[in-house]
């Protein structure tokens, strides 16, 4: 028999056996590693927890860890013994899952029609995909899309957890209060810099600020964190990489009967996940009905942003060495809610030397005519010049009198005494034309002659960068027009 009602699930809590359960970390610190030949960013974790240990065997299960922990890579200093074994329980707390795990177990399938009492269908859970679908006394039940609303009550599945969990395999000889230091690597945790340059009305210096980006691209919040950020190439593989977490999406086939105005379910959500985590920190037993909940929305549950507190000193950056290494360290510790994207400030010159240069470019058999050159600034990293400070590499807007010049990037890491251009836009300050006058071609190769036309249109000097062939750098004088005549050999 299929009945059309529209499905909201509900779960009534149980708790899978663990001896020891560390909810939260006492104290937590970040190490934020930058990503480097296409290898994902990573952050190394420290988490210092409390724990009570029994005498005999336990399990050890550290919940909250970040939800890309890299299992591989998790260390605990602290214990009397070495752990046993661990397993890192990161299944995914939605719908689908729910459902997945708790096919061929008792669920009570719950109609509300409206104006009516409720009706209860009990049964065995045998399918969770297309339609739900309970095998009772009375046979087997389907129930999909439309109709009148229901509710799906289910046990937690066990091993399902509300956070993503570490748990290890212990042994000792006495119950025993201790401090263990929890470390690990995790994906998602990434920071770069970001730079903004503003340039002088004279076009010869420009203020440069720096800010440190950090993004939690985790599910994962963590507070009162001291926090590193760590620039420079380290030699990593493919094995630091975290497991691959999805959400999946409950699958329904509706039929024509269904109508647009019947209310729809399966809309896992914020209310309910925040619902679920308080649920499981309570322990309520298996089959009580005053703590369940529905899903309602396909999103994390909101976090509170810390209070402001007046006259708070503001964090900033300081800058140490780690080998050839350069660490960026917070002055004060920093909340990092999970996905939420951080800013600091880690430079500020307000007058950095610049080199003002025109760059022409063209292909070079293609005839140009009236193209405008870019504009770029060459910058030597010296303290004489008004910078010498190391430069993390990172992205780069350009602004000049108020108005937005485009961006740019630095491609790598500058050091002190380094140096990097910053690209701007075309202004049309200098002009060219571009013509090839002949073309000859003999074993193998394309002789070509080019004509080149440069135009400063400014009242002062202008220095270009024209092809190498055409004399690699020339210096106009200013409203000058010059012509420049070269040859080119080039294979085909």
């Amino acid at each position: 028999m299929v009945k059309a009602a529209a499905v909201l699930l509900l779960l009534a809590a149980s708790v899978s056996a663990a001896d020891v359960v560390s909810k939260a970390p006492d104290a937590v610190s970040a190490t934020l590693y930058q990503s480097y030949r296409g290898m994902p960013d990573v952050a190394l974790i420290v988490e210092t927890r409390t724990v009570e240990l029994p005498a005999g065997d336990s399990v050890l299960r550290f919940d909250g860890v970040a939800s890309s922990l890299i299992p591989a890579t998790a260390q605990i200093l602290g214990l009397a013994e070495p752990a046993r074994e661990s397993d890192f329980d990161f299944d995914l707390f939605d719908a689908a899952t729910v459902l997945r795990k708790s096919v061929g177990q008792s669920a009570d399938l719950v109609e509300t029609p409206v104006k009516a009492p409720e009706i209860h269908h009990r049964g065995t859970l045998v399918s969770n995909q297309g339609v739900l679908a309970l095998k009772g006394e009375e046979g087997v039940e389907s129930f999909g899309c439309g109709g009148p609303s229901a509710r799906l009550d289910v046990p937690i599945p066990v091993g399902l957890r509300a956070v993503p969990s570490l748990s290890v395999h212990l042994h000792s000889d006495h119950s025993e209060k201790r401090v263990v230091h929890l470390s690990y690597l995790a994906g998602n945790l990434r920071w770069h810099a970001a730079y903004v340059a503003k340039i002088a009305e004279n076009g010869r210096r420009l203020a440069l600020m720096g800010r440190i980006v950090l993004d939690n691209d985790t599910t994962t919040s963590f507070t009162n964190v001291p926090t590193r950020f760590v620039a420079g190439e380290l030699n990593r593989t493919r094995a630091t990489t975290p497991p691959a977490i999805a959400a999946q999406a409950v699958q329904r086939d509706c039929w024509s009967l269904a109508k647009s105005t019947d209310p729809v379910g399966w809309d896992p959500g914020a209310d309910y996940l925040r619902r679920m985590v308080a649920l499981m920190e309570q322990q309520a037993p298996v089959g009580v009905t005053a703590n369940k909940m529905m899903m309602t929305a396909n999103a994390v549950a909101p976090v509170s942003a810390p209070a402001i507190v007046p006259g708070a000193q503001q964090n900033f950056v300081t800058q140490e060495s780690l080998g050839d290494l350069k660490l960026y360290r917070l002055s004060e510790p920093v909340r990092i809610a999970a996905r939420q994207q951080k800013f600091f400030e880690f430079l500020s010159l307000p007058s950095v030397e610049a080199e003002r240069i025109y760059l022409v470019t063209f292909p070079n058999a293609t005839t140009v005519e009236g193209a405008s050159a870019q504009a770029v600034w060459h910058v030597e990293n010296l303290a004489a010049k008004g910078l010498g400070k190391p430069l993390p590499k990172g992205a780069v807007t350009l602004y000049a009198g108020g108005v937005y010049w485009g961006d740019d990037v630095v491609q790598s890491d500058v050091a002190d005494g380094g140096k990097f251009d910053l690209h701007g836009p075309r202004l049309g300050e200098v002009v060219f034309d571009h013509w090839v006058t002949s073309e000859s071609r003999s074993q193998g190769m394309i002789e070509r002659t080019h004509i080149l036309i440069l135009r400063n249109m400014l009242g002062v000097e202008a220095v270009v960068d024209v092809p190498k062939a055409a004399g690699d750098r020339v210096r106009l004088d200013p409203h000058e027009t010059r012509r420049l005549t070269y040859d080119t050999s080039d294979r085909f």
